[in-house]
């Protein structure tokens, strides 16, 4: 599909991989069934075979923009896969890839992923929150899914704070989507159609706002999302200097600064502005 990247998701620990689990033993938890540090050989075996499992993912599949290896506890403590090979063979196939070695830091972490939430203060490395859209990622009967509008908060807050989000959500055994994702997808995906210019290339604004209010640049152009329910005013001093234009998003009605506060108990989830400045928004 064009405009659309695509990641290869690669659990580094292979449970059905006799190198990893080796038939017979006990592993304990989701760990290697031994310490690698007693059984070199058999732990160098291992690594080969993740390395060649990469390479091939990269070979023979089309173009990859994304690498996503999963399971941190391999490469920490004992469970150490040689990256720097597997990652500078991988780029040979794909010199563009990015690489996440999820939660383990460094050269082969390019960005990072914290997962079933949005953190308090942004990561100082580019991030992305891993949030599914129920209990489970993959498809599980009777699952307890969030709302909407719990899924659509989470969008604003993500993207204003400057991240990227993934909304995780597995098909039914036939192929098909449950009724329980579709609808929060559907709507997502109208909500999108009319507001998407204030989530899709923007970037985050450095101003503190008031509880309830979201903000996004892209240009000269801001845009504001106000949550319904929250009533904290927002002052002309919270935003950059220089407003030139001021409008209803989904309608391009004019408003002026002071409808923003009269406003404030409003049906949809959120009320969303375009604000325009004479030159682009730095702060």
């Amino acid at each position: 599909m064009k405009g659309l990247s695509v990641g290869a998701y690669y659990s580094k620990p292979d449970w059905h991989s006799p190198l990893y689990w080796v038939p017979g033993e006990r592993p304990k938890g989701r760990y290697a069934s031994y310490d690698p540090l007693e059984y070199p050989e058999r732990w160098a075996q291992y690594d080969q075979f993740v390395h060649d499992q990469l390479v091939e993912i990269t070979r023979n599949y089309g173009d990859l923009d994304i690498l996503w290896l999963d399971d941190g506890w391999v490469n920490k403590r004992h469970e150490q896969l040689d990256m720097t090979r597997i990652v500078t063979d991988v780029r040979r196939n794909q010199p563009d890839l990015l690489v996440v070695d999820r939660s383990i830091g460094g050269i082969h972490e390019n960005y990072v992923t914290p997962e079933r939430k949005i953190p308090d203060v942004p990561p100082t490395k580019a991030w992305e929150s891993n949030i599914p859209l129920a209990k489970n990622w993959g498809f599980c009967a009777n699952d307890e899914f969030k709302t909407f509008a719990e899924i659509l908060k989470s969008v604003v807050k993500v993207v204003a704070m400057g991240g990227n989000i993934i909304l995780g959500f597995g098909p039914k055994p036939d192929g098909t989507l449950s009724n329980e994702a579709k609808a929060i997808l559907k709507p997502l995906g109208t909500w999108l159609a009319t507001f998407g210019a204030g989530i899709y290339e923007t970037r985050p604004v450095d101003a503190p706002l008031p509880r309830g209010w979201y903000a996004t640049k892209k240009g000269h152009r801001l845009y504001l999302f106000h949550e319904k329910g929250e009533m904290l005013p927002l002052e002309i001093h919270d935003l950059p200097a220089g407003i030139k234009d001021i409008r209803l998003l989904a309608t391009q009605e004019t408003v002026s600064f002071e409808t923003l506060n009269q406003t404030l108990d409003h049906e949809a989830l959120f009320e969303v502005y375009q604000i325009d400045y004479a030159s682009t928004v730095t702060k």
